[in-house]
């Protein structure tokens, strides 16, 4: 990719725009240290995310993955034109994690922004984090929003919760509506795995993470705010159509 294409210049808006989201992520986080590790991004998107990791929160090297390529060229082409100092501590990729974990690769801190809700395979991939995580090694990640939220839909929400209408109902509306994109089949074949919050849940405590930060709906506006305290109000599964994002810290076990 050159910086004097189009899609160069269509993909650095939401390089920019995750330039503007990212401290606001890092701060829903409680602010974790992140100086001299050595960090895997697992949907690195167009890459602003590494940077700023590098940049302002002191991370020794990061490797940001993600399996789109043209986002992956774009964030080569835009470090190397913006950001040449920064070359050897960040490094962008589009190769399938496997091939970390077969090159005997370790990382001090796994992180995933708004990646979880996407992931089809999410047991796979969380072991394969997993493995990917020094022991003592921290998972940070932030997602939303969950399916059965508000938008929890992405681009199938129309209005708050329409999508949870019959699934084929979405599906011809999406086609219908949508004809210059390739034709959906369901929900997941859009790129939304349906996950509950509690099922999100069960999947990380099975690999026997020590929980260090855990936080729900974290929103600056009055709406979210009032959501969130509903759904600490309210017992599982009432407060489930609340929930509409997570932030965590996970530790992995130090092996006795």
């Amino acid at each position: 990719m050159d910086i004097d294409e189009p899609m160069y210049s269509f993909l650095m808006r939401f390089y920019r725009n995750g330039e503007k989201e990212n401290p606001r992520f890092f701060q829903r986080l409680n602010h974790p240290d992140l100086r001299g590790m050595r960090v895997l991004e697992v949907g690195c998107g167009t890459g602003s995310l590494a940077v700023y990791m590098v940049e302002e929160l002191g991370a020794a090297s990061v490797t940001a993955c993600d399996y789109q390529t043209p986002n992956i060229e774009f964030a080569r082409c835009r470090l190397a034109a913006e950001s040449p100092w920064l070359a050897g501590r960040i490094e962008y990729t589009d190769s399938p994690i496997e091939k970390l974990i077969a090159a005997g690769e370790s990382f001090d801190v796994v992180v995933s922004k708004d990646v979880f809700e996407h992931i089809l395979d999410f047991p796979g991939a969380l072991s394969q984090m997993s493995r990917l995580l020094k022991p003592g090694g921290r998972l940070l990640s932030g997602w939303g929003p969950l399916y059965y939220s508000p938008r929890g839909g992405h681009g199938l929400t129309r209005i708050p919760y329409d999508h949870l209408l019959p699934e084929r109902f979405l599906v011809s509306r999406f086609n219908r509506t949508h004809p210059q994109d390739p034709p959906i089949s369901s929900v997941r074949n859009y790129g939304v795995n349906k996950l509950t919050y509690r099922a999100y849940r069960s999947e990380l405590f099975k690999l026997g993470f020590e929980r260090k930060y855990w936080e729900l709906d974290c929103c600056e506006s009055a709406a979210g705010r009032c959501a969130a305290f509903l759904a600490r109000l309210l017992p599982y599964p009432l407060n489930e159509p609340l929930i509409f994002n997570v932030y965590i810290i996970l530790r992995k076990p130090v092996s006795a």
